[in-house]
């Protein structure tokens, strides 16, 4: 059996007898276990023989159950492990190491006794190149004697008698060992001299050119493991894949331009378009791919060339697009994680095809993903739908999107979310104006408030601003008392009194969303507003009408009474590189006069700007331009007033 299982087992005579085989095998393993002849150093040869039959049987297909066979060897194999141990040669230790690992049988005391004894030097000289090759494979999970095996591949006279294939298999050994310098030697030298290595005279080939494509990227994943930087072989495995790129599968494509994208390596816009062409491809004809593979060739794609390439990505996004449609069942195979990556994704390309996020968000919602979806998941899928909808403005996407905050909403209440994923979450709910369930908010808001000083000032000012956007929504911009204001208003005064300690790191949209915040939530920390207005000051050369409009407006809602910092903030509306809405303008009037500021260059250029874009004055514009002058004590100009009453309410007066 063992001859023919090795050497002729896809032969129409061998799948005929075979079945007949193994049943008598196992029977006859039966009988010899429960007999004295248990030891005899023929059953233990006859045992052995069986148990790597059945492990290369279940490389190739199992035409029989075969585990319980196995075990069973194993079991008289461990019976007297000594004497095993002592009649078997190297090699059939070799042998029995493989057939557990590939079977994946537990047996660690015999898996154990079999990798001590092969780790003696005089067991390792008995070894054929090619069988410490092999065996390394199966004796992974035991260092020592890993490393054992690799050292005896440190002679060159050692290294040139092993096949390609074999060679592969030490050098993706190897790479479970990238922190140990002996075996990285080892390992470079297999990498860049074997692989180099003259075939066939002056022919000028070397290996790489008998490898394929499965064999080149594991080599590639190696090299990334040890981080050899630099190096020729690199750019002819690189070479020798792409001339083999018609042989690819997705995921030998998905794990390329992972090793790409992690060594580093540049790689032309070309090759790029040529493997999303090859994934295109292997789904044509009404075929489809492995979801993790192209969710991981799409997102390494992305970082490799950029979001925005369309002489890159086209063809994978027309690979998504074609296995998003019902035909291909991809999202009825893809797991809640990555589908969450692929959201994820799509936000990076700034992809606004409502179809096809239909499609997407009406598999998310489906029992199969929200009943095993992570708390990371759902908040990536969260923060992501949330800015696809933005961009892709759909009153049906808006539903979908409001279902996913109530179907995902409640595993945001996990005890493993991270700060980081609470403060996009807190964004998200935010951005997205979903008041159904405060409590899920608060408790994000309690989270980030505790974590504060492990978030960077930039996620600590979106989540204030996303309590004064929930307080706006929640109270529709009326005061509540003390006593009822919401928690999450604890938490944004720890976060205003966290940013004011960190202030020199805010830039002008942070102050602009702090300030705004904290006059809408009415949080007045004397300490944290001359903080904030003097950082204002520092930064204002960066800062734009909509920020000045903000922070002006948040710094005259919470009372501050410092006119020199406002003053300097609100002359850079002056400024040639400045364009004021008419919205931002009388947000600014209203401000400075609420603050006592009433300086008439500023008013005049403001209600300069207004009668320019009066066909975009609003009522409520127009009101509180009106009443920063009543406030000041200034007289309107007459040209407003008669601007709007003739552009925007079309009356025209009676010419004497």
């Amino acid at each position: 059996m063992r001859v023919m299982v090795k050497f002729d087992r896809d032969s129409i005579i061998t799948k005929r007898v075979l079945p007949d085989l193994l049943d008598r095998a196992y029977r006859s393993v039966l009988a010899r276990r429960n007999t004295a002849a248990t030891s005899s150093n023929k059953t233990l040869y006859f045992v052995e023989d069986v148990l790597y039959s059945v492990s290369l049987l279940n490389k190739n297909e199992a035409m029989t159950p075969t585990t319980p066979l196995a075990n069973i060897c194993c079991e008289i194999l461990t019976e007297d492990v000594n004497t095993t141990l002592k009649i078997f040669h190297p090699r059939r230790l070799v042998e029995v190491a493989e057939a557990i690992n590939s079977l994946s049988l537990n047996q660690p005391r015999l898996l154990d006794a079999v990798c001590e004894r092969l780790a003696r030097s005089d067991s390792l000289g008995k070894l054929q190149p090619p069988k410490i090759c092999e065996g390394l494979m199966a004796i992974s999970s035991y260092p020592g004697t890993s490393k054992a095996f690799l050292r005896r591949l440190r002679k060159q006279s050692v290294r040139s008698k092993v096949s390609p294939r074999h060679l592969v298999m030490a050098i993706q050994s190897s790479g479970q060992f990238a922190d140990d310098e002996d075996v990285k030697t080892i390992a470079y030298n297999m990498i860049t001299r074997e692989l180099l290595r003259p075939i066939n005279g002056d022919s000028g080939e070397n290996l790489i050119n008998t490898l394929s494509v499965k064999q080149i990227v594991i080599i590639l994943r190696t090299v990334n493991k040890f981080d050899f930087k630099n190096i020729r072989v690199v750019k002819e495995l690189e070479t020798a894949f792409e001339r083999k790129l018609g042989e690819t599968s997705e995921r030998e494509i998905s794990m390329f331009l992972l090793f790409l994208r992690e060594y580093g390596e540049s790689v032309t816009q070309e090759t790029g378009a040529a493997l999303g062409k090859r994934l295109l491809c292997l789904c044509s004809d009404g075929g489809t791919l492995e979801p993790t593979s192209f969710v991981t060739a799409l997102r390494s794609a992305i970082k490799l060339f950029g979001k925005t390439n369309p002489v890159v990505l086209s063809s994978y996004l027309e690979t998504m697009e074609y296995l998003c449609t019902p035909k291909t069942g991809f999202l009825s195979r893809i797991d809640s994680f990555q589908l969450s990556l692929l959201v994820e994704s799509l936000v990076f390309v700034r992809y606004t095809e409502e179809n096809i996020l239909l499609e997407i968000a009406t598999a998310i919602v489906k029992p199969r993903i929200t009943g095993s979806i992570s708390p990371s998941a759902s908040y990536r899928i969260l923060n992501s739908f949330n800015i696809l909808v933005t961009r892709t403005p759909s009153q049906t996407l808006q539903c979908f999107e409001e279902k996913l905050f109530r179907l995902l909403g409640s595993n945001l209440l996990s005890a493993k979310i991270k700060p980081y994923e609470a403060a996009g979450a807190m964004f998200a709910y935010a951005k997205a104006g979903y008041i159904l369930e405060l409590g899920i908010f608060d408790h994000l808001s309690e989270l980030v408030s505790q974590n504060a000083w492990h978030l960077p000032p930039r996620s600590i000012a979106q989540c204030l601003w996303s309590c004064g956007k929930m307080y706006e929504l929640e109270t529709n911009m009326q005061k509540l008392p003390l006593a009822e204001a919401p928690p999450y208003l604890l938490c944004a005064a720890q976060l205003v009194k966290n940013l004011s300690t960190r202030s020199s790191e805010l830039t002008a949209k942070d102050l602009a969303q702090c300030l705004w915040s904290m006059g809408r939530l009415d949080l007045y920390d004397q300490y944290a507003a001359e903080t904030l207005a003097e950082q204002a000051t520092k930064v204002l050369s960066t800062c734009f009408a909509c920020e000045i409009a903000n922070i002006l407006w948040g710094l005259s809602n919470i009372g501050f009474d410092q006119k020199e910092p406002v003053i300097t903030i609100s002359r850079r509306m002056l400024d040639s590189d400045v364009s004021a809405s008419p919205k931002e303008a009388a947000c600014v009037l209203y401000a400075l006069a609420t603050m006592g500021v009433t300086e008439d260059e500023i008013f005049s250029n403001l209600t300069s700007s207004m009668i320019r874009q009066m066909d975009q004055v609003s009522a409520q514009a127009l009101a509180n331009t009106l009443y920063a002058y009543k406030t000041a004590n200034k007289r309107p100009p007459r040209t407003l007033l008669d601007a709007w009453v003739t552009e925007r309410l079309g009356i025209v007066g009676i010419q004497p």
